[in-house]
């Protein structure tokens, strides 16, 4: 998987089920450790994030995860200097109405994003996520075979950044609103992809 605040959640996650997981950086320099948050936000460089220098805001679902799952890195994000707040809780009252009991699950963390970066990238290590820095993705292979396989190589200049053009998924426009349910087809379409034996061959070169 590829490197940045989702990535080395998900790497989390997965290394605590017990899975070997390794993330690709396309940029080489490495994040001091948390504690030093004041030189994450002045001194690490990463080219490949056009925003790395602006405040970043965790989706509430985000932060609902790793207060449950990730207990220890909501600790480490804290005392790196994360900010709590509920998204709904900062609106005018006579847009969102009175406060409910339930609304606590609208609570997240905002933080610089070098700082919030670098504890990730801390916590993710100490849980055995094995980090290459410096290579970038060059292909993705699928077969309907074997377990997939990962390959990189090391790297001393880091390439010029890419634009996505994937976008998140909506679940409606009001603040309260619930993710939709799946169609019971849908679910039977998943049941059955997640039944294909695919392996995926994903393969990277020194970044440019």
């Amino acid at each position: 998987m590829l490197l940045a605040a989702p990535a080395l959640s998900t790497a989390l996650l997965l290394a605590r089920d017990g899975h070997s997981v390794t993330v690709l950086e396309r940029d080489p320099a490495a994040p001091p450790p948390p504690d030093r948050a004041a030189e994450a936000w002045d001194g690490w460089q990463r080219r490949g994030v056009n925003q790395f220098r602006l405040p970043h805001l965790m989706l509430p679902r985000w932060w609902s995860l790793v207060r449950d799952e990730l207990p220890e890195t909501r600790a480490a994000l804290s005392a790196a200097g994360a900010r709590h707040l509920n998204t709904l809780a900062v609106l005018p009252e006579a847009r969102r109405g009175p406060l409910r009991p339930d609304d606590a699950r609208f609570d997240t963390v905002t933080a610089r994003r070098p700082v919030l970066e670098a504890a990730l990238a801390a916590a993710a290590e100490e849980a055995g996520v094995e980090v290459r820095r410096g290579v970038t993705v060059t292909g993705l292979t699928t077969s309907a075979e074997a377990a997939p396989r990962t390959s990189s190589a090391p790297s001393s200049t880091p390439a010029a950044p890419t634009r996505s053009s994937a976008s998140p998924p909506t679940a409606g426009c009001s603040p309260r609103s619930r993710p939709r349910t799946r169609t019971s087809s849908a679910k039977s379409a998943s049941a059955a992809a997640n039944r294909m034996p695919i392996s995926l061959t994903l393969t990277a070169s020194p970044a440019r």
